[in-house]
């Protein structure tokens, strides 16, 4: 599948179509819809989920610093 020269990208990458691939059929959704939920929602979720996360926690301590 993957042909970057780089043996392994090429295995990460087959290892990642495969995965949501097999996603897909167990859940009765094809490949691109399995593809489109991780890596355009669920994916960006949780990084700026983080993200605030993150944010409140620097907040909090700067917060503690201050007292």
């Amino acid at each position: 599948m993957g042909n970057s020269g780089t043996p392994w990208i090429d295995a990460t990458f087959d290892w990642a179509v495969y995965l949501l691939a097999d996603i897909g059929r167990l859940t009765g959704m094809s490949y691109e819809l399995v593809n489109i939920l991780v890596f355009i929602v669920i994916w960006p979720a949780i990084t700026i989920g983080m993200a605030i996360w993150i944010g409140l926690q620097v907040c909090r301590n700067n917060q503690r610093k201050n007292e």
